[in-house]
This record gives C-alpha cells, sequence and structure tokens, in this order.
C-alpha cells in the first residue's frame, strides 16, 4: 500500500506536453500544425484565382498595397476605360449637332445667372454657382477653335453676340474666359481659313467687339511704379484680340479708327513706356505692350486713324521713345521693344499719310543695325522725301540731314545697299545651283532683303534728283564698287527703279501714284 508520503512525491503526469503529444512518427505534422496556427487561418482553395489574394490584403496587405481586392480594381478599370473611351468619343463628334446643344446649354447659364444675379444682388453665394457653370460652359466653346467649318452656324446660333457680350460681365473671370475664347477663335494659328474666319470677324464687329475691347484694353490706368510687370488677363487677351481682328479685317481697323478717342487711349497706355522699358522681354506685360503698338501700327494706316495720330501727338511720342534710347547709357546696347516698335508705327504712319505735317515731324535721325529696324527706317527715308512738298522747311531740313557731316549719311545708305546687295548675290549664286527652288526664288530674295534694297535705291534715286554733289557722290561709289560691274555708276539705280516699275500692277489704281514717281526718278536718273 503506497504510503501518504510517495503520493505527494509522485507527479501526477511525467511530462506537461504528454496530453497533447502525438506519436514520433506524427512529429512533423505537429510542426506544421504550430506553423498554421502561427500564421493565422489557412487560406480557402482558390476558385477562379479572382479573388486570391481579397483575405491576404484583409490580414496584412491593406497597410502596403491598395486596398482594394482584385475584383475591385478590375471593377474601377472597367470603369475608366468606359470614362476615356466616352471621352475620345465627345472629342471625335465636334459637329452640327454638338455646336446646337452647346449653343443652347450656353444661352441657358447666361439667362440663369443674369435671373440670380438680378434677384440676389446682395447674396452672391446664392449665385456663385450658376457663374461657375458659365465659366465651364464658355471654356467649352474653344474646341470651336479647330473646327472652322462651324464658324458659320456659330454665327447663325447668336452665341457670338452673346459671347461679346460677357466681355463687360461683372465677374471678371467671366469677362477674363470670354476673351480668351475669342482669342483662340481668332488666332492666326487655328488653321482656319480666311473665308470662315471673315464669317467670324464681321459678326465680332457687329456684336461691337472691337468698342469693348478698346474698352477692357484702355479702362484700367497703371496707378503707380509699384505696379509695373502687372498686367491683367482681361487686358491682355483683349489686346491680342484687337490687334488680330484690326490686322487681318480692313473693317476693324477703320471701325476702330471711327472713334475720336480710340487712337489717343491707346496712346495713353502707351504713354509711360517713353521711360521705361517692360520688366521682363517674355513677360505678360511685354506681349501687352506689342500687341498695343501693332494696333496702333495698323490703325494709322486708315486716313481716319493717320489724322487721330497726328493730332493726339504719337508722333511725338514715337521720337521722344527713340530720342531716350539714342542718349541713354542704360538703353544704348540693348534692342528695347518700344524703340524697334516706336520705328514701325512711324514706317505705316508715313506709307500711309501724305500729310506733309507728318513727314515733317519725323525729321530725326534714327539707325540700328537690326534687320527689322532697318527695314522700317529705310521705310520712313522713302516716305520723307516722297511726300514732303519741294520747297518746304520740312524737305530742306531732311535733305539737309544728308549733306552734314560731309554727306556721311549717304555713305551709310551705300553700305547699306552693298550689305543687302551681297547677301541677294549669295542666294542668287544657290540658286543656280538648285534649280528647283526656281519657284521660291522671289520668296528666298525676300526673305535675304530685296524689299530693302529696293527701297534703298529709290531714297538714293531722290537724292541723285534732288542734289548735284550728291549725284556725284552716288555715282562715283557705285563704279568703284568691286561687286558691280565696271562703268555701272547710275545705270544699276536706273534698272532697279525700272524693275520694280514692272513688277506693280498696271490695273491697280491704288499703285498709280507710285508708278508717276518711279517713271519721274527714272527720267531724272
Amino acid at each position: 500500500m503506497t504510503s501518504i508520503d510517495e503520493l505527494f512525491r509522485k507527479r501526477k503526469l511525467d511530462d506537461p506536453t504528454a496530453t497533447f503529444s502525438r506519436s514520433s512518427n506524427n512529429k512533423t505534422n505537429a510542426d506544421e500544425d504550430l506553423d498554421a496556427l502561427e500564421a493565422g487561418p489557412a487560406l480557402p482553395p482558390p476558385d477562379d484565382g479572382a479573388d486570391e489574394q481579397e483575405e491576404g490584403d484583409d490580414a496584412e496587405g491593406r497597410f502596403f498595397e491598395s486596398g482594394i481586392s482584385a475584383r475591385e480594381r478590375s471593377a474601377l478599370n472597367l470603369l475608366a476605360h468606359d470614362d476615356g473611351a466616352a471621352e475620345a468619343e465627345a472629342e471625335e463628334h465636334i459637329d452640327l449637332a454638338w455646336l446646337k446643344k452647346t449653343a443652347l446649354s450656353f444661352e441657358r447659364k447666361i439667362n440663369k445667372n443674369a435671373e440670380l444675379r438680378a434677384k440676389f444682388e446682395l447674396e452672391p453665394l446664392k449665385f456663385i454657382g450658376s457663374e461657375a457653370d458659365l465659366d465651364a460652359e464658355i471654356r467649352n466653346l474653344s474646341l470651336l477653335a479647330e473646327h472652322g467649318e462651324l464658324y458659320a452656324d456659330f454665327v447663325r446660333s447668336g452665341c457670338v453676340a452673346s459671347l461679346v457680350g460677357l466681355l463687360a460681365h461683372e465677374n471678371s473671370d467671366i469677362a477674363v474666359s470670354a476673351c480668351q475664347v475669342l482669342a483662340e477663335l481668332t488666332d492666326d494659328d487655328t488653321g482656319v481659313d480666311d473665308a470662315q474666319w471673315k464669317v467670324l470677324a464681321d459678326a465680332l464687329i457687329k456684336a461691337d467687339v472691337v468698342d469693348l475691347l478698346q474698352w477692357l484694353v484702355t479702362r484700367i490706368k497703371r496707378p503707380d511704379a509699384s505696379a509695373r510687370g502687372q498686367v491683367g488677363q482681361n487686358r491682355l487677351y483683349a489686346a491680342e484680340v484687337l490687334a488680330i481682328l484690326v490686322h487681318r479685317s480692313a473693317r476693324s481697323r477703320h471701325s476702330l479708327a471711327a472713334h475720336t478717342d480710340a487712337v489717343d487711349s491707346i496712346l495713353q497706355v502707351l504713354a509711360p513706356y517713353r521711360t521705361h522699358e517692360p520688366e521682363e522681354r517674355n513677360s505678360d506685360e511685354a506681349e501687352f505692350v506689342q500687341n498695343l503698338f501693332d494696333t496702333l501700327a495698323c490703325l494709322v494706316q486708315d486716313d481716319l486713324g493717320a489724322r487721330q495720330f497726328i493730332d493726339s501727338e504719337g508722333i511725338e511720342l514715337c521720337l521722344l521713345m527713340l530720342r531716350r534710347h539714342r542718349g541713354g547709357r542704360k538703353t544704348r546696347s540693348t534692342n528695347s521693344i518700344s524703340q524697334s516698335r516706336a520705328v514701325q508705327v512711324l514706317d505705316h504712319a508715313m506709307t500711309a499719310s501724305t500729310s506733309s505735317t507728318s513727314s515733317a515731324t519725323t525729321v530725326d535721325v534714327y539707325e540700328k543695325d537690326n534687320k527689322e529696324t532697318v527695314e522700317h527706317v529705310v521705310g520712313i527715308l522713302a516716305s520723307l522725301l516722297r511726300s514732303t512738298p519741294a520747297g518746304s522747311a520740312a524737305r530742306i531740313r531732311t535733305l539737309a540731314k544728308f549733306v552734314e557731316d560731309n554727306h556721311a549719311k549717304i555713305d551709310r545708305l551705300l553700305r547699306l545697299r552693298a550689305v543687302y546687295r551681297q547677301r541677294i548675290h549669295k542666294e542668287q549664286e544657290e540658286q543656280q545651283e538648285d534649280n528647283d527652288r526656281e519657284q521660291e526664288w522671289l520668296s528666298i530674295r525676300l526673305d535675304a532683303g530685296l524689299f530693302v534694297l529696293n527701297t534703298l535705291d529709290v531714297v538714293l534715286s531722290w537724292l541723285v534728283a534732288e542734289d548735284d554733289v550728291a549725284r556725284d557722290k552716288i555715282r562715283l561709289a557705285l563704279e568703284q564698287d568691286e561687286r558691280l560691274p565696271p562703268g555701272t555708276g547710275l545705270t544699276v539705280l536706273h534698272k532697279s527703279l525700272r524693275d520694280q516699275l514692272k513688277g506693280m500692277d498696271h490695273q491697280d489704281s491704288s499703285h498709280t501714284d507710285a508708278r508717276d514717281i518711279l517713271q519721274a526718278l527714272l527720267n531724272c536718273l
């Protein structure tokens, strides 16, 4: 019989794990079971592979992956594909049906915004949503820029007048969007043909777009020097559209020039640039200034615009810009925007106007060795000699400029002529080696400076006709030019004028005066 002491000394279980232990041949299975317990429940058997990673994502993948199952991901990809296909389909169907639908939506959003603005004038939060919708609808019209065939239908829909009217919207963002869309629709790079563009331009003019654009450009005056370089988007786009319209449409030029303050208001905006340049050459301000100068250059080609330009002291302003650059150390070495554009405007003003006042005012010396400016300066000289009356004080002062300093300016003209003649001669040699470019010959010569060379020959011919000393100097210089055949002399000028006369359209009555002048110069030579 076992004593009580033995009962307490003997362990009830020899091994604490004995209850859970298995036979030795199942030891590997026990290890696997323990591994399975440590890793969590076993994955269900794969069905079709679509949900294979779903449980794994739930366990720990959501912290490291996308957090969605493969099935959900597939559904989202399908939706994205459908959206992309829908967008592509919408882009491909910019047609008349799209235009009608868009025009109707556009007009409805304008009316809704106007109604809410009138009803809740002092509660902007109640109409701001309609303005966001209207802004989006305006921007949607920019798609028309790639579909010029719809311009006529766009005009017939009546949306042109509505779009122009939005330029005066109380919300400047709406006005900017409208102006931006107009800039895109009228841009030269749209690829729209002239007939399609003219339909739109006529509708814009009929809707008084020129007046509104001028108002946008000139309504905001620069308050102080701290605002330099800041040009609002509405003014920037308005100046761009205005420059395009007056450049491509004579009707636009005349419509704008018919307003008594059109040229004067543009000159007032440009006036501050007589003392400083735009902050950066490639800035919005620089683009704004260039567009205004381009607009002005087009306006002075109209008789009304030319008279306004003179009456508003536009010539004096341009000369102030030139004088600043001639004398200032700071701008002497830079190619100023206002400088080159002022010369361009003077060139156009002198070409278009026969007024002796404009010719007399521009008797000022200016030379600059860059292609554009030289072309404009030579054009101004030709205009001065053509339009100043014989014996007038202005003509005497003009001719005196060529006589002073031992005819130094005639020497300068002759050097310029030699440079341009050499350029054209070089192109001529290349053209003789490449007969395939024969049809491009005129364009190539114009790019090389044929127009400047012809204008220089006209100026030199005027000087030959006006002054005997100048005649002898020019004849001697041409005879000594090694690049010309021996004994050429004044015959080279005679040939140049004769070629120019032959190249004129004798059926065009607008060339009558120019033909008469060339014939008179030929007789003098």
